[in-house]
């Protein structure tokens, strides 16, 4: 009713806009419900990047690709207004080149805004070790060092991005810390 009455709608959901879901992300997903309520492509795209803009009144900083604007630029196989599913691609571009690593849960970006911080970067102290670790995890190349992806199934939610477990294992080794519900704790001590 909404999409037949032209009501502004900016997506929205309550998961992370990165999280997996149904084989792509939620925000992805999301839009495609639109498409399923009677959305054309074109306005499916608006709900997801100058809609919620307008709305939030900070169309002049951000929404579309602008000079002197804030925006994200993705790539994706084919054009999304003839095929709107050419947004499932995305995943693929998302591992800075890295091929074989897409279709893992990665994590929250610390740089990703979210309610009360603003940031999950200002809830880490500048000189924790998490940092260090983060620092030297991202610089390995974890498909030379044999991680390599699984197959996943195409139902049910992906596994852990290998780089996150990774830098977890390390953690809890440098703190003495063996047992992962002990870790999950002071993850979320860390984080919480």
């Amino acid at each position: 009713m909404a999409v037949e009455e032209e009501v502004n709608i900016a997506l929205g959901s309550d998961q992370f806009p990165f999280e997996p879901n149904y084989g792509t992300t939620a925000t992805i997903c999301e839009a495609e419900y639109y498409l399923e309520a009677g959305m054309t492509p074109l306005a499916a795209l608006e709900a997801v990047t100058i809609q919620p803009a307008r709305m939030l009144e900070i169309d002049g900083q951000t929404g579309w690709l602008s000079v002197g604007k804030f925006a994200d630029i993705v790539a994706v196989e084919g054009n999304p207004l003839e095929d709107f599913h050419a947004l499932r691609s995305l995943g693929r571009f998302r591992d800075g080149g890295r091929s074989g690593m897409a279709g893992f849960i990665k994590g929250v970006q610390r740089s990703q805004t979210v309610l009360f911080p603003m940031r999950l970067e200002d809830w880490i102290g500048e000189d924790d070790l998490v940092r260090i670790i983060d620092l030297f995890v991202d610089e390995l190349d974890l498909s030379d060092l044999g991680f390599v992806r699984s197959t996943s199934a195409r139902t049910g939610r992906p596994g852990y991005h290998p780089a996150i477990l990774l830098k977890l294992f390390i953690y809890g080794y440098l703190n003495r810390i063996p047992s992962s519900r002990r870790l999950e704790r002071e993850a979320g001590r860390k984080c919480g």
